[in-house]
């Protein structure tokens, strides 16, 4: 659990300096090095199980705390506009990653096949959280053959933008595609994974996630559009940047999250 809050606190930081470089596009300040420590003790927290207070009083420091370089400023214009986007780009790293560490740190074991990772968990040395690995995993590869089926429907058959404004190439019959793989996923690592739903509720939460992650993906799009951007940033070469890699990711964590609470 501390290695996965460790390796999303460095994507969190990096996501940051990212929206901070698209922002600057439209002379925008991003002060994300002030929104960093509240990031960082956001996954902090969700790693130690800090109380759900602890949460709203981060929140409420993601919107005070780019505002601190602001009393510093030698001239008003653009102190508004910068801290708006500061703040947003806090919460929108911030908040799907504190539910991405405790979806990972929920309690138990998994159910039927999924034992299997019980013995993983052991064998790394986490022991307790074995089923928050079986909800991280049920939600990080479901998205990823989510959007493979997408991508091969919509490239070999799709014929119908869905939002051409924002990301011209996704289209209904992509959508189609993905909601079909994500139904399919959905039940298949369900079993994988020992996650334990039952099967209808599998396949709704299959076409939840669907919609969920092609709403997260278009976010990201439109934030690259409106900045003039193709990619988000450049550390992984032919691939984009951190937000790139997870922006279909950041809302589904968060998504299933509840789901998790609510199916127990």
């Amino acid at each position: 659990m501390w290695a996965t809050a460790a390796a999303f606190a460095l994507l969190g930081v990096l996501a940051l300096h990212e929206f901070a470089t698209m922002f600057r596009r439209l002379d925008f300040r991003v002060y994300w090095v002030a929104s960093a420590p509240v990031v960082l003790l956001a996954l902090i927290g969700a790693a130690a199980g800090w109380p759900a207070w602890a949460f709203s009083a981060l929140v409420a420091c993601a919107v005070f705390a780019p505002a601190f370089p602001l009393i510093f400023s030698r001239s008003l214009d653009g102190t508004l506009t910068a801290w708006l986007v500061s703040t947003f780009s806090t919460l929108f790293v911030m908040v799907p990653l504190y539910h991405l560490i405790r979806l990972r740190a929920i309690a138990g074991m998994p159910v039927g096949s999924g034992a299997w990772l019980a013995q993983l968990e052991g064998a790394i040395g986490q022991g307790g959280a074995a089923r928050g690995l079986s909800w991280f995993l049920f939600a990080l590869v479901s998205v990823w053959l989510t959007d493979v089926g997408a991508y091969l429907v919509g490239r070999t058959i799709g014929r119908h933008p869905m939002s051409p404004l924002i990301s011209p190439k996704k289209t209904w019959e992509g959508l189609v595609g993905g909601i079909a793989a994500g139904v399919g996923t959905a039940l298949l690592t369900n079993w994988i994974f020992g996650v334990g739903m039952q099967t209808l509720v599998a396949a709704l939460v299959g076409i939840a996630l669907t919609l969920v992650a092609t709403v997260g993906d278009l976010a990201e799009s439109l934030l690259k559009r409106q900045t003039g951007v193709k990619d988000s940033g450049s550390l992984i070469p032919g691939h984009g940047g951190v937000l790139d890699r997870l922006d279909s990711q950041l809302f589904v964590f968060v998504f299933v999250y509840y789901v998790a609470l609510a199916v127990g």
